[in-house]
């Protein structure tokens, strides 16, 4: 209903003067992860209108109270069921396309911040978000693609620092050897993505004159092999170009298309998957959300 009359005068009052903010705050907090994560899609659609008021009780009267992104990053972090982490993630990729004021305020720290929180999640689903909002900022910096998908050298230059100081190469390098089929997907669909933006400068470097990209190599060298915990370090642009253009991110996309359930049935995913549900499921109580 928000989404549909949310500019309308008459029920922005009505729903400003009920209790319906209020209480989808308080719903963050239910005990069952299907009604949180509804929550967490109510304070996104709220919050995307202005209809997210403070809370008019006075026991919040005294208490600095959190902006819904606050909210919903504390959800994104702490939270112990996958459920609401992923509406989080639907949320907070809404918002960076959509322009929502605390994002676009800086939406570097907010990527970096969102990216740093998905890459260490143990559901898979919550990772894959993760690729689709940095996908997002991509089309943001580059535009999006097409048949003259091409970026300008100025505007490739200036997008690529801001994708090293958001980190969003290492999430994706590293999700690119992630033990789960989809996740390794929607990384190599990424960086086939950006390829394609950068294309136009592949023939820039001078034989023999290109950067150094024996560190980034290295280090992908130890993820394939499982070492998921080395960092790629400082990274410079043109060495991750130099190492995009060397990867057959077309053969790996196929191969990945004509795996069987073998990669994400591995012990690896399995563990974390029990990981990510240890606790949750007590008493052969279950969740149909």
């Amino acid at each position: 209903m928000t989404r549909h009359r949310g500019g309308q005068a008459g029920f922005r009052q009505a729903l400003l003067a009920s209790e319906v903010p209020e209480l989808t705050r308080q719903l963050l907090q239910d005990p069952e992860s299907y009604v949180r994560a509804s929550a967490v899609a109510a304070v996104g659609q709220l919050s995307s209108w202005g209809l997210l008021a403070a809370p008019s009780s006075p026991e919040h009267a005294a208490t600095p109270q959190k902006t819904p992104l606050e909210e919903l990053l504390l959800v994104l972090t702490t939270d112990s069921e996958g459920f609401p982490r992923r509406a989080v993630m639907r949320v907070f990729t809404e918002w960076l396309r959509d322009g929502y004021a605390d994002v676009a305020e800086d939406p570097e720290r907010f990527v970096a911040r969102v990216l740093q929180a998905a890459s260490g999640d143990l559901d898979w689903e919550v990772r894959v978000q993760g690729l689709e909002l940095a996908l997002a900022f991509l089309e943001q910096l580059l535009g999006p693609c097409g048949p003259s998908a091409a970026a300008p050298p100025g505007a490739l230059a200036q997008a690529l620092q801001a994708l090293c100081r958001v980190q969003l190469f290492e999430f994706a390098f590293r999700s690119l050897f992630d033990c789960d089929r989809p996740v390794a997907q929607k990384s190599c669909d990424l960086l086939l993505f950006l390829r394609a933006k950068a294309t136009p400068s592949s023939n820039s470097q001078e034989a023999g004159d290109g950067p150094d990209v024996t560190s980034v190599e290295a280090a992908l060298r130890r993820w394939q092999a499982g070492e998921q915990g080395q960092p790629l370090g400082g990274l410079a642009p043109e060495a991750v170009l130099a190492v995009l253009r060397s990867m057959d991110l077309e053969a790996l996309q196929d191969t990945l298309a004509e795996s069987s359930d073998h990669v994400e049935r591995s012990p690896q995913s399995l563990l974390q998957d029990m990981l990510a549900t240890v606790g949750v499921l007590g008493d052969n109580e279950a969740d149909c959300y």
